[in-house]
This record gives C-alpha cells, sequence and structure tokens, in this order.
C-alpha cells in the first residue's frame, strides 16, 4: 500500500485504491468471508455513483451495490451499464442486490424513480427506496437501515 503522505486521490484514482489497496487491507486485518458473495459496497451521493461503477466493473469482488442519493446511472457517455441493468441474465449472473435510494426532496428524484422504473420493466431485480427525505445524513440513516436488512437476510 501507498504511504499516507503519498496518496493523491481523485475520482479516477478510487476504483484502483478501492479494489486493489482498500480491499485486501479489509480482508487481511479485519474477520471478513473474503469472496464476492459476503461483499457489497454503498455510498453516498457521490458516492453511490462510485459505488456503481465500482461494483459493476469488479463483478468478481461484489455481488451487492447500493446507492444512497447516489446518480444512477444506466448509460451516459462516461459509463454503459445497460448489459447489467437492462438483461435480466447478465444482472443475475453479477449482482445478487442492487438498491437504489432517494429522497422526496431531493432534485434527482424523478430522474431516479424513471431510471429504477426502466430496469425494473426489463426484469431486472432492483430494489428501490424512494421516501421522504432530503441529501443528508438523516435520510441516509433510513438507506443504511433498509440496505443492510435487505443484505443480512
Amino acid at each position: 500500500p501507498r504511504e499516507v503522505d503519498e496518496f493523491v486521490y481523485t475520482n479516477e484514482s478510487f476504483p484502483e485504491v478501492m479494489t486493489k489497496e482498500i480491499i485486501p487491507f479489509i480482508d487481511d486485518n479485519f474477520r471478513t468471508i473474503p469472496d464476492r458473495n459476503h461483499r457489497a459496497m454503498a455510498g453516498l451521493s457521490m458516492g453511490g455513483m462510485q459505488t456503481q461503477k465500482i461494483v459493476f466493473a469488479n463483478s468478481d469482488l461484489f455481488a451487492s451495490a447500493g446507492l444512497f442519493s447516489g446518480g444512477l446511472v444506466i448509460k451516459n457517455e462516461e459509463d454503459d451499464y445497460s448489459e447489467v441493468l437492462l438483461n435480466p441474465e447478465n444482472f443475475a449472473k453479477q449482482s445478487k442486490l442492487f438498491f437504489v435510494a432517494c429522497g422526496t426532496k431531493e432534485g434527482m428524484v424523478d430522474a431516479v424513480r424513471a431510471g429504477g422504473e426502466q430496469i425494473a420493466a426489463a426484469g431486472v431485480p432492483i430494489e428501490m427506496y424512494i421516501d421522504y427525505g432530503y441529501h443528508d445524513w438523516t435520510f441516509w440513516r433510513h438507506c443504511a437501515d433498509k440496505y443492510l436488512r435487505k443484505l443480512f437476510v
């Protein structure tokens, strides 16, 4: 692992740092079951977007993803997850749980809801949690509760 004073974080470097440094560190230092079926990732806001990017790019490492007020990306100029999110067979190979949450007082709620409906209409299992809330810790605390209860069933 890099020395702390050498580390420079960027959105581009975070996926590599997560998969090559943070996960091995966690598995080496904590009592984990180090396989994809026992590993999940969730993120808040921009962390939700990073979660989606990292989980779908590293299906060998993760089986579940939680996006809490993060942009739900199906297809855009940077990322295209349509082969996973609009294809039930590919989704079943790659993911166990895809949990997407957004507060009704957030500006992106309509886009998140529409994306979730598009994914569900394609026959892909998605867990949507749209409830009263803002882009804040209060709402994210409820998201974490809902997501963790689904992970540890």
